[in-house]
């Protein structure tokens, strides 16, 4: 971990899911895929066996799909998927009190457990905002997290130009000492907060170079990389990566893929499709029309409503 972040407590105990060491040794790069309410990781290729095992690892779990259009809530849960102690196997007991084995190689199973770690969130009316950014976590574990983080999407002239789009640049920046339990949430706005990651739209030509398409490549506080992301496929074959590139401690991955989650959420939040169904769903059918007792002004309304789906916001692949 560089220099200029805040060392964390470590973790009380480590994820022994793939790509994790034990509680002394940092988290060990991986491939992790968005899958909706989990993120999962790709259990990577033994050195001795050359097998790959065909089911995912699932490391973190949310309350609910933030890329989900309607969109479900204003917050969601963010927790880590440890797992917990191996079952012994599985034995009967006869009339003799004797015990048997069930069969000679009894199956084993491996009990999960959650740890919450943030809320993500995205408040309704964030555009009126003064207090809290649009998007932003608050830690639960203020003694074992960095602490609150905020998303800000750069809206430059440096952004990367996609067909029909222009993708945002994305700072987050870290409000050391801060959790979900204080008032305010951040620093005040006096103290500036330390840049934590910053996720940068790949150039045009890495991105034709690669696999996917609309990636973003992510940097710490120094403009090491750490990470970078791939967005490939349309609808159910749509598939989002984020490789980690690094080794870091628990804390500090912790916070990055709940970063790059939270940016997920911006994608869709903001994208024509969820500002439509907001549309529709906050104006009446005969406001469209200007029909009814209120007509014009229900159809102004609705005129004022379109503009703003209309607008700005940096919409997501």
């Amino acid at each position: 971990m560089e220099a200029d972040s805040p060392s964390p407590t470590r973790l009380p105990s480590e994820v022994t899911n793939e790509g994790v060491s034990d509680m002394d040794s940092l988290v060990k790069p991986a491939v992790l895929i968005f899958a909706g309410q989990s993120i999962v990781s790709v259990p990577s290729v033994s050195a001795a066996s050359k097998v790959v095992s065909a089911t995912p690892i699932p490391v973190y779990q949310m309350s609910w799909d933030v890329t989900s259009i309607p969109q479900k809530g204003s917050s969601a849960v963010f927790e880590r998927v440890e797992e917990g102690k191996v079952e012994s196997a599985i034995t009967t007991i006869d009339d003799d009190q004797t015990e048997k084995e069930t069969n000679s190689a009894p199956p084993t199973t491996r009990r999960q457990k959650r740890q919450h770690l943030f809320y993500l969130a995205h408040l309704a009316d964030a555009q009126f905002q003064k207090e809290n950014p649009a998007y932003y976590l608050t830690t639960v574990l203020p003694t074992e997290m960095l602490g609150n983080i905020s998303l800000e999407p750069m809206a430059t002239s440096s952004g990367v130009q996609f067909p029909g789009k222009k993708r945002p640049t994305f700072k987050a920046f870290l409000h050391a000492g801060k959790s979900a339990r204080d008032t305010p949430l951040f620093a005040a706005k006096s103290k500036t907060p330390q840049l934590l990651f910053e996720a940068s739209p790949m150039s045009r030509a890495k991105r034709w170079m690669g696999n996917g398409s609309c990636s973003y490549t992510w940097t710490d506080s120094k403009g090491n990389q750490v990470a970078y992301e791939e967005d490939a496929g349309k609808g159910s074959q749509r598939q989002r990566k984020l490789v980690i590139a690094t080794s870091m401690e628990g804390a500090k991955r912790d916070a990055l893929v709940a970063t790059w989650c939270l940016g997920l959420w911006h994608d869709t939040a903001e994208s024509k499709e969820a500002r439509r169904e907001a549309l529709q769903r906050w104006t009446p059918p005969e406001s469209a029309w200007g029909l009814a007792g209120n007509g014009d002004k229900m159809a102004k309304r609705g005129n004022a409503l379109m503009g703003f789906a209309a607008g700005g916001g940096g919409a997501g692949c």
